[in-house]
């Protein structure tokens, strides 16, 4: 019989979509466990933003790019019987171009875009397994994979990758876990420096409105609570990557 659960793991809480998705979450009904790597400060405000609306949350801090971090964190974990999803809102989004990459730049994108999701979705898997759960893990990823741009070729490979790596684990995490994708596109930015170029897309792509962060936020809502989608990536991004 599958247990009733109502707490989410949002890691990468402390700042932007991380943030929002965790407050969107808590206005739903459910319990947030808030993770953060080294901004205590953020997800502190995060924390107090859910208490304020009356929510009920609380800080995890670990480093999730490493094996030992993971297994931190799940043994933290584990004295609870009600988690019901993880959300994996962690990212780095540097500009490097195919001539200023280095190998550190290229190994942390690949640690936290996809050696990190691929050991969660282990350690979630065994977790889920030992306490007869049904659980879900839902990663961020990227629409702008559809047109990378130049800017950023080794983040655009590692989200790249990770689009691929949901659905091959999904089969093998099945049923105990659900592993599904958000691809946000373009987002309603408050940075003046970006609105001239935040038109000029709206005005180009289908729909003619730029996603917001609610847009995003109730989609992940809506994978934690649907049991029969696994494997599958969701765009949020107004019809721009079918352009």
């Amino acid at each position: 019989m599958e247990k009733l659960s109502n707490v989410v793991l949002v890691l990468g809480a402390s700042d932007r979509l991380g943030r929002a998705i965790a407050l969107h979450l808590s206005e739903c009904g459910y319990d947030i466990i808030i993770h953060y790597h080294v901004d205590e400060t953020g997800a502190r405000k995060t924390l107090s933003m859910i208490e304020k609306s009356g929510g009920v949350a609380s800080l995890l801090q670990g480093d999730i790019t490493k094996s030992e971090g993971i297994k931190v964190l799940f043994t933290t974990l584990s004295s609870l019987s009600s988690l019901c999803s993880i959300v994996n809102c962690t990212s780095v989004f540097v500009d490097a171009s195919i001539d200023s990459i280095d190998e550190d730049r290229f190994d942390t994108d690949q640690a936290i875009h996809q050696k990190s999701p691929f050991f969660l979705s282990q350690a979630l898997y065994r977790y889920s397994k030992e306490h007869n759960l049904y659980t879900s893990l839902i990663h961020l990823t990227d629409a702008g994979i559809n047109h990378p741009g130049i800017k950023r070729p080794s983040y655009y490979i590692a989200k790249s990758a990770l689009e691929a790596q949901i659905k091959i684990v999904a089969l093998a995490v099945a049923p105990y876990v659900r592993i599904n994708g958000v691809a946000p596109g373009l987002i309603i930015s408050n940075n003046e420096k970006e609105e001239a170029y935040f038109k000029k897309r709206e005005e180009e792509i289908p729909l003619k409105r730029l996603a917001t962060i609610i847009d995003v936020a109730s989609v992940v809502k809506f994978l934690i609570k649907n049991k029969a989608i696994t494997g599958q990536i969701i765009r949020v991004d107004s019809g721009e990557s079918l352009l």
